[in-house]
């Protein structure tokens, strides 16, 4: 389910400061180097002529999945304390295959 914006957001006694948010977060498109078609790039920079393209080189710049997965279960980012059981957003279990779940798991 996609959560929306509350339509009072711009209005009220934080209109102000939420509109301000909102201009100081630049979207920032980052994809694989040299993997991208010429047709992608060419309605990416037709449609989004503004926004911040970055090719990035992989296990240099970005970390492959099986390394993302695994140095997010082994931390504390989705575990309930230190010692606590591994607790997947719901956004991310609905993104990963059971197989992927079970190897971070082991």
């Amino acid at each position: 389910m996609k959560e929306r914006l509350n339509v009072n957001f711009f209005s009220g006694a934080n209109s102000s400061r939420n509109a301000c948010n909102i201009l100081h977060v630049l979207p920032q498109i980052l994809h694989e180097k040299g993997h991208m078609s010429g047709r992608t790039q060419q309605v990416i920079n037709s449609s989004l002529p503004s926004v911040l393209k970055e090719a990035l080189s992989p296990k240099s710049e970005f970390w492959e999945s099986s390394k993302t997965l695994k140095v997010l279960s082994e931390e504390t980012y989705f575990r309930d304390g230190t010692e606590g059981e591994l607790q997947w957003p719901a956004v991310v279990k609905a993104m990963l295959s059971n197989s992927e779940l079970t190897w971070v798991v082991l």
